[in-house]
């Protein structure tokens, strides 16, 4: 029922009102607004303790449901007041004050609301206090019958709409809207300000204070205002236009400065308030001055993040081991902050230049563009700046800037567009620090006619079921990656190539069988192109251990049988042919027979040495060197 309605309404109406009140009272301001404040508060509170009890059945719930949406705004506004007081411990911190210009304006639209009701409902004559007081009990009662049938009393039908309001005025101030007129003529029950096809009713005042969220920053607003009485509404006044100014930025800080030799990084603090706010800072200046020079040099920045309240700037160009002052500023639409407190610092000393730069990894490639990545030279250079690439054949001379917040990265990326596919192209790479740039690495960059890979061979550094194939680059040329194929001797080959990435020069296949011949192929690819393949190569895995340590008995047999022959046989002959250059033919003889009964004695003795040495070899193999397999690919078959 829209009587139900309406008394829940104005139940929760007063339940704000002294929500309200309270929060007043916390606040112990002697403020004369906020007295203005308690006293419509009261007199809202008492009027709506009065009309409750001659509410009609058919009564309009919209003007009492708008009352106590501006009551609910004046409650959040004291509740943030009430927060920022038990921050700042004054009476007239201008953040309240403004806040409670903004309540004042809620209360007189919930008070022109509430009145707009009892008008409606014909329930004035319930509203004055005095009136009430003055009142007999029988004239009263009769009047509440009168109301109930739905008899308007009118006290004075010749009552005119006021006239329209002389001198209006908008003063433009940092956070409000400031509204003033002269009186209109006759009388005046309260007046309505317009703007921008929205209005409020602002009580019997001549001056308002507007601000967020009835009005925004950075709006033009077109307002004017118009008095209202029993005989209705007046004319407008002269319009006007107004528009809420920007506040200028609060003081940033510096929060971390960091120098190096010429270059320094400087960290700001921009006040979380005036990042989150209509009126977002969008320049920052840094500023900086040595002993030496007579004034300060400016650099000015864009703001990227517009709600991050921490941004860091490099300031390049500085000298080394020099002592320098630094300071900043924010700057919005309206101008510039204050500045920051300043902060010194002293560069450092130059570093030596970078070591030449290692061969890049080809990241991406396509028939047009390549991607690199460029390692830095060394753990121990100082931080890299930029990088160079450089090729005659291309016409191309690319400088990559490193932004200050990779400035710790191992690597980073350097694409190179509009490349030719059927050309190739020697590239020159060099790294840059804050002393120059490096010594250039050289390598060869083919796209539609990669080359095939050279020098392709099976290790012999083989077990029974692995085979490690080594190959070089050609021409020290990058490849975004290689395609491997392999085969058993009679077998034929993968159908799908292996991958194996452009950096690495080798690849270990697991998993093989033992005692097997396999052979292998080699090509390389950049983007869509791949090179013809290499020539065929073939390793052998070795036979299981197990098997051959069953048979080295029988080979130390051997060993030791035929040490007694062999060694003297071969003696005699080295023997013989060293006499035979001394002395002729004699010395053949000789040397022979010597030759041969030392060997006999050293044969029999080493018989059992020489078995021995033939089984171990027989089992393990020949230990080759060692190799580092930081590079290698693992490929289980």
């Amino acid at each position: 029922m829209p009587l139900d309605t309406c008394i829940s309404l104005l139940g929760k109406a007063k339940d704000v009102v002294v929500i309200i009140m309270k929060h007043l009272e916390q606040l112990e301001l002697s403020d004369s607004i906020v007295k203005r404040l308690q006293e419509n508060l009261g007199y809202m509170k008492l009027t709506i303790e009065k009309i409750e009890p001659y509410l009609r059945k058919d009564s309009d719930t919209a003007e009492i449901a708008r009352f106590l949406t501006h009551l609910q705004n004046a409650n959040k506004l004291c509740e943030d007041i009430v927060k920022r007081h038990v921050i700042v411990k004054f009476v007239k911190a201008p953040a309240i004050l403004n806040n409670l210009y903004h309540i004042e304006t809620e209360l007189q639209s919930a008070k022109s609301r509430l009145h707009l009701y009892i008008t409606s409902s014909h329930l004035t004559m319930f509203c004055d206090t005095a009136y009430f007081q003055n009142m007999k009990l029988t004239k009263l009662e009769s009047l509440i019958e009168n109301n109930k049938a739905g008899l308007v009393i009118v006290a004075n039908k010749a009552v005119k709409p006021p006239s329209p309001p002389l001198g209006f005025t908008i003063q433009e101030s940092k956070d409000m809207l400031t509204l003033s007129w002269n009186p209109s003529e006759g009388k005046v029950v309260e007046y309505e300000v317009c703007y921008n096809a929205n209005s409020a009713q602002v009580g019997n005042f001549t001056e308002i204070k507007l601000g967020p969220p009835r009005v925004l920053p950075g709006n033009v607003y077109s307002m004017k205002v118009r008095g209202i009485n029993e005989g209705g509404a007046g004319e407008w006044s002269e319009e006007k236009v107004g528009q809420f100014r920007k506040p200028l930025p609060q003081k940033p800080s510096i929060s971390n400065l960091l120098l190096r030799s010429t270059m320094a990084s400087v960290t700001i603090n921009i006040p979380e308030k005036i990042c989150q706010t209509e009126s977002p800072v969008t320049y920052v200046e840094v500023g900086y001055t040595s002993a030496t020079s007579m004034s300060w040099s400016e650099h000015k920045f864009v703001i990227t993040k517009k709600l991050n309240d921490s941004h860091t700037f490099t300031v390049r160009n500085l000298q080394p081991n020099t002592k320098y002052t630094f300071r900043v500023k924010t700057i919005n639409d309206e101008g510039w902050s204050e500045s920051s407190d300043h902060q010194e610092g002293c560069t450092l000393e130059l570093p030596p230049k970078p070591s030449k730069p290692k061969l890049p990894i080809m990241e991406k490639a396509t028939s047009t563009e390549v991607e690199l990545i460029a390692k830095m030279p060394s753990k121990k250079t100082s931080p890299i700046v930029a990088w160079n690439l450089f090729s005659y054949t291309g016409n191309i001379d690319k400088d990559y800037e490193v932004d200050e917040t990779n400035f710790t990265c191992n690597s980073h990326n350097l694409a190179v567009k509009g490349l030719d596919p059927y050309k190739w192209y020697i590239f020159h790479l060099r790294a840059k620090n804050e002393n120059g740039w490096s010594e250039a690495s050289v390598f060869v960059v083919h796209i539609a006619e990669p080359p095939v890979p050279k020098y392709v061979y099976v290790s012999q550094q083989n077990t029974q079921s692995e085979l490690k194939i080594i190959w070089n680059a050609p021409d020290s040329s990058l490849f975004l990656h290689y395609q491997i194929t392999k085969r058993r001797r009679k077998g034929r080959y993968t159908e799908t190539p292996i991958k194996v990435p452009g950096n690495k020069l080798n690849a270990i296949f697991k998993n093989l069988n033992q005692n097997t011949h396999y052979c292998f192929k080699l090509r390389t690819c950049i983007g869509p192109f791949t090179s013809e393949w290499s020539e065929e190569i073939e390793g052998k895995t070795r036979i299981h251990k197990a098997f051959k340590a069953a048979l080295s008995p029988a080979v130390w047999a051997f060993g030791t049988v035929t040490a007694p022959i062999i060694v003297p046989l071969s003696a005699g002959i080295l023997g013989g042919q060293k006499g035979g250059k001394a002395a002729g033919t004699a010395g053949t003889i000789g040397g022979a027979v010597g030759g041969t009964l030392g060997g006999v004695a050293v044969g029999t003795v080493g018989a059992p040495l020489m078995g021995a040495t033939l089984a171990h070899y027989f089992v393990h193999g020949e230990d080759g060197p060692p190799t580092d397999d930081e590079e290698t690919i693992i490929i289980p078959c």
